[in-house]
């Protein structure tokens, strides 16, 4: 066995600069390995050139810029404490949305809060130190643009998801943003340019970990659905509230014939016809909302609706025609009246409780709109009959 010579031994050290092996130490490492595999080879015909061509012919499809890439990164204790954090907060994130999807999909309490920690920890720790990491890991470093747009498009996806299963505003334009950021084409071209250097740069288990993430997002997502039962279950409601809601127009009435005998004032008898009048208006006005949705979805009546779960014809009705804020208004005018007019205490807290209407409809299920829609006008009828009962005792 011959020992290298100093030229030799330069010469090799020049040959794998060229290759790509900048650091001095990992270029004299791999040169010594190399050294080691010449003098290794008992040959006596063979050169010096000869046995270095053989051995480099076999080293042909190793890329040394990955390798030295790779051996800085395991020497950086601050990177590899990244890369345990990596599988930490995404094993979190994958099986809090995960738990949060099947307790949703059950209807049980505490999905809401699971969902939102999950998906929290997934854009605030786990995507970012994902994409981060696999850029430090690409050796050719070309630009950072992107990998910050591809955690721009999965971070807006799995947040409009997360705003689509809990019924949130904005949903709808989160996700489409998100969409049209991932299908401009720079998280794909990211991805792929990311797995085909992955052989020898990366651990699997990283994109497994991404993969089970947005598994539970679809599966979040999924549990959107209504079941028949809970769809049933609404639609009970809607019928007790017409039903509710058409008792009480006929105690209204009579309530009216009542007080048109006691011959109040003509000031209170305006007042009294005003909110009669708003009172019809706001009902016809749900009434109308209720036949606009019922159209929009494909549906003539609300009995064997079509896409009950969907919540597309909601919100073309609601928010697009800003009917949502024309409803909300129509309310607030119609429940200040009454409560003005009301001098009962007790009255006009039950008023405030019948027309607190606060929630934002265009982004819910659609039976689960014209159950509140149903239950909205049997609530105006209430709050009519709580004033004008409560007027008639006052003036008996």
């Amino acid at each position: 066995m011959k020992n290298l010579t100093d030229y030799e031994f330069e010469f090799i050290l020049q040959e794998l600069e060229k290759k790509g092996l900048t650091e001095l130490n990992v270029r004299l490492e791999l040169a010594d390995h190399i050294g080691c595999m010449i003098e290794s080879d008992e040959s006596e015909t063979k050169s010096f050139e000869e046995k270095y061509s053989e051995i480099m012919d076999v080293l042909s499809n190793v890329k040394f810029s990955n390798i030295q890439s790779q051996i800085i990164l395991s020497e950086n204790l601050k990177f590899q404490a990244m890369k345990k954090m990596v599988y930490i907060l995404g094993i979190i994130s994958s099986i809090t949305v995960l738990a949060g999807a099947i307790l949703k999909g059950l209807h049980l309490p505490g999905a809401a809060i699971l969902l939102i920690f999950g998906v929290f920890v997934a854009i605030a720790g786990f995507l970012p130190l994902f994409f981060y990491t696999s850029y430090k890991e690409q050796p050719d470093k070309r630009s950072v643009i992107p990998p910050i747009l591809a955690f721009l498009a999965t971070a807006l996806l799995v947040t409009g998801a997360l705003f689509k299963t809990l019924h949130y505003p904005a949903s709808r334009e989160i996700l489409l943003i998100g969409s049209i950021i991932l299908l401009g084409g720079f998280l794909p071209v990211y991805l792929v340019s990311v797995f085909r250097k992955s052989q020898e740069t990366r651990n699997w288990s990283a994109y497994i970990l991404l993969v089970i993430l947005f598994g539970a997002v679809v599966l979040m997502i999924n549990t959107t659905r209504i079941s028949s039962f809970i769809i049933s279950q609404y639609e009970r409601t809607s019928i007790d509230a017409k039903q509710t809601r058409g008792f009480f127009v006929i105690q209204n009435d009579s309530t009216i014939t009542k007080i048109k005998n006691i011959h109040l004032p003509e000031s209170t008898d305006l007042i009294v016809n005003q909110i009669r009048l708003k009172s019809k208006e706001t009902q016809q006005f749900i009434d109308e909302i209720i036949k606009k949705i019922l159209l929009t979805s494909g549906n003539t009546s609300e009995q064997d609706l079509k896409n009950a779960d969907s919540d597309r014809a909601c919100f073309q009705v609601l928010q697009k025609k800003k009917v949502n804020i024309q409803l909300t208004q129509r309310v607030e005018e119609y429940k200040s009246l009454l409560i003005q007019n009301t001098f009962n205490d007790k009255s006009k807290k039950l008023i405030n409780v019948y027309l607190i209407n606060d929630e934002r409809y265009e982004n819910l299920p659609l039976i689960v709109v014209l159950m509140k829609l149903n239950e909205l006008n049997r609530n105006l009828v209430l709050a009519e009959y709580e004033y004008l009962s409560n007027l008639l005792d006052g003036n008996k």
